[in-house]
């Protein structure tokens, strides 16, 4: 089966309650390889995983600079953007989502 030409970049929640973000073509592929201990040597230690985000993008350039952004998040904004909430955090927040606009996507900020 050929590959998507596209990628995605997911969040994961590990078995100790942390998020891992990555990248993948194949979500399903990378999650299995994730739960097989196959995947990021972070997930072998803190397996099982359970995939709470995902989003597409057109290429893997745009999909690493998104993965990056995320991975600068607090464990509470990367929650927030799991339940959809980003948009509704406080202006005043000293968090990084109000640092500066992202470059992927200029409504959302990034570090």
């Amino acid at each position: 089966m050929p590959r998507p030409d596209f990628w995605f970049v997911y969040i994961l929640k590990c078995a100790n309650g942390a998020f891992y973000t990555g990248i993948a073509k194949d979500i399903p592929a990378r999650l299995k390889a994730h739960n097989n201990g196959t995947g990021a040597r972070y997930t072998r230690s803190f397996g099982p995983v359970k995939l709470v985000w995902k989003e597409r993008r057109t290429t893997k350039s745009l999909a690493l600079k998104r993965e990056a952004w995320i991975k600068s998040l607090s464990k509470t904004d990367k929650t927030a953007l799991v339940k959809k909430k980003s948009e509704n955090l406080p202006a005043s927040r000293t968090s990084k989502l109000n640092v500066r606009r992202n470059p992927v996507d200029p409504k959302r900020t990034r570090p």
